[in-house]
């Protein structure tokens, strides 16, 4: 089965609702999406380059923007329909790439402490993620209201604040049993 640039369909699922240059693509993806989808700027550029050849978006520059040159992209017809043909399919699961249990693979080459400082500070990391939920919650809440995709948008966030829920409460049972190895 050939691989399929899921990164494409992210940026289809942004221009789907409105047209975007590729900055403002970024900032969604950095302060909506951060919490379950990850793109580089390189990764949005090269896709939108590669949508536009695929003639799924149309670009052209904004006049308006000033002195820096901004290409505004919008999706076409096909690139609704690839959209949608895409969200049909049925979903594969990502591979994890959890860097706490890789480690946690060689933690009996450590010492306890060793091992304790990294789950502390693996639950400090989700506890400052889930701080970036709550406010992101917040802002759907305040700025994107009535929006048509909001409903979508929470149940997203539902299943962000699950999985943050669930690493904080194994990160506090997991040092507790470090805590208790001899």
């Amino acid at each position: 089965m050939a691989k399929v640039n899921k990164s494409k369909y992210a940026i289809l699922s942004m221009l789907i609702k409105r047209s975007l240059c590729g900055y403002d693509l970024k900032q969604i993806l950095q302060h909506i999406s951060r919490l379950y989808w990850n793109e580089s700027n390189a990764q949005i550029y090269t896709n939108l380059k590669l949508l536009e050849e695929e003639t799924l978006v149309t670009s052209q520059l904004d006049l308006k923007s000033g002195g820096r040159e901004k290409r505004v992209y919008s999706i076409t017809e096909a690139g609704k329909q690839a959209l949608l043909e895409w969200l049909k399919q049925p979903i594969n699961l990502s591979p994890p790439r959890e860097e706490v249990l890789l480690k946690l693979t060689n933690a009996f080459l450590l010492p306890k402490k060793d091992v304790q400082n990294i789950l502390q500070d693996y639950q400090k990391q989700i506890e400052s993620e889930f701080q970036y939920y709550q406010a992101t919650v917040q802002h759907v809440r305040d700025d994107l209201g009535a929006r048509e995709d909001v409903s979508c948008i929470e149940l997203n966030l539902d299943f962000v604040r699950r999985m943050l829920e669930a690493k904080l409460a194994w990160a506090a049972s997991t040092v507790k049993k470090i805590a208790l190895r001899e």
